[in-house]
């Protein structure tokens, strides 16, 4: 079987992000250890509402240094630099980013709800919320550490440097692989469809806006309404009723939204077509990313996408599953 230089380059590619996620992976493990171990000494030894501030301050830094540090290792391990896709990170935002926003939020929500159906047979012991009274110091830093800093480590990983590195060889394959790793990373069976239909959404509107920041925010904004109804379900009567009411409306402004881009698209394609047949030579569809430049088939790609590294990866992130599903019907006995 002949394997050509475009498919050499791209499982090159492959293997240095397996690495990166494995690195990731050690990084990201040993960081919650110390947190923890940092934690429970501030517990003891501080106020309740000081030691949760300074422990959320902390996950945040750690958080950060666990996905800024991988992408810098990248860099580092990646030997011929000429194939490395410079990150992509304009300020600059389209005109339809609200829509898009909303339109992905309510995506990824209604994902939720059947990520909760398809994985309901599954032995499930996660404990709900606790009823705790937040003070405002303690809500500003859940907002911090849940809604800000994931969004901006998370998109600068997996958007900004493995979708943005995989983009040559495929749109679809850059968003369809960069939007698994993105699933897999959160370690979590219970999650694990709804997070990847969450990357293969924000990797999309990547792609065709080429606005990192645009990702950014939309990611805010999802992880921030978890922190909202978290306060909620402390703090107001009936709070399962009022997130439940939350989550529809979410859904139905992003199907709303989901429509109106949808007119939008079609107007606009027809009248580029009109364009074309009058001869007027370009066309507004063209991905602000750039086209493939060393495009490979589908077969290509999947062929190649097992390379030892991700191989590991993968197997470490199964072998977690099953460790979850175990651990569950013990508790469940």
């Amino acid at each position: 079987m002949k394997i050509t230089a475009t498919e050499c380059q791209y499982r090159r590619t492959m293997s240095y992000i397996g690495l990166t996620m494995i690195f990731f992976l050690v990084f990201f493990v040993v960081g919650n250890v110390l947190s923890g171990i940092v934690g429970d000494f501030m517990y003891i030894n501080l106020p309740y509402d000081y030691a949760y501030v300074f422990e959320e301050l902390l996950n945040s830094v750690i958080y950060l240094i666990s996905f800024m540090v991988p992408v810098a290792f990248y860099f580092a391990i990646s030997k011929n630099k000429t194939e490395i896709v410079p990150m992509k990170a304009d300020l600059t935002l389209p005109r339809e980013t609200p829509l898009m926003i909303v339109a992905g939020i309510g995506t990824v929500y209604i994902f939720a709800y059947l990520n909760m159906f398809a994985t309901s047979f599954l032995p499930n012991v996660t404990e709900e919320p606790s009823e705790m009274t937040l003070t405002l110091p303690m809500v500003i830093m859940l907002f911090i550490s849940i809604g800000l800093v994931p969004a901006f480590c998370e998109e600068f990983l997996f958007r900004g440097l493995i979708l943005r590195n995989l983009l040559p060889y495929s749109g679809r394959i850059a968003i369809i692989v960069s939007a698994v790793m993105f699933g897999l990373m959160h370690q979590n069976i219970y999650q694990i469809i709804y997070t990847t239909v969450a990357g293969i959404v924000m990797g999309y509107i990547y792609y065709k806006t080429g606005s990192l920041w645009c990702t950014v925010l939309m990611h805010f904004f999802n992880n921030s309404v978890s922190v909202v109804e978290l306060v909620i379900y402390g703090n107001v009567e009936n709070a399962e009723f009022v997130n439940l009411m939350i989550d529809i409306s979410l859904m139905v402004a992003g199907v709303l939204c989901f429509t109106v881009l949808t007119v939008r698209y079609v107007k606009n394609k027809r009248r580029e077509i009109k364009r074309a047949e009058e001869g007027i030579v370009g066309t507004s569809f063209a991905p602000r990313l750039g086209y493939a430049e060393r495009r490979l088939s589908r077969r290509e790609a999947v062929r190649s996408f097992f390379t030892p590294s991700v191989i590991v990866f993968t197997s470490i992130i199964a072998l977690t599953y099953i460790l979850q599903i175990v651990i569950a019907y013990l508790e469940l006995i």
